[in-house]
């Protein structure tokens, strides 16, 4: 999938193991699985609503959102980089912009 950041700050946190250890001490191995099958995947649709991914849509806030499990509290939250993208399909979608890593609980 084409992958883009919400910011310039969040894109630098996410390049590189040595970033992402600097600034996800905790969970840098699993987010990095992680972002390499957001990368690898032709589409969301190949991201497993299974864990340990556990894609998901979000409510609230984040409607028309996704998110990925990185671990037991922290999430990917991803937007599809569509105009219309709370009705297009998941297997159509095939560039992101990564919003944050958060625990959103």
């Amino acid at each position: 999938m084409e992958i883009s950041y919400d910011t310039r700050k969040l894109e630098l946190k996410l390049d590189g193991l040595i970033n992402l250890k600097r600034y996800y001490t905790n969970i840098y191995i699993k987010l990095y699985e992680r972002l390499s099958a957001l990368e690898t995947a032709a589409s969301l649709d190949l991201i497993s609503h299974s864990p340990p991914l556990s894609r998901h849509k979000l409510k609230g806030n984040y409607e028309g959102f996704y998110a990925i499990s990185v671990s037991k509290n922290y999430k990917i939250i991803i937007k599809p980089d569509y105009d219309n993208y709370r009705k297009i399909k998941l297997e159509q979608i095939k560039r992101i912009i990564i919003m944050a890593i958060e625990d959103y609980h």
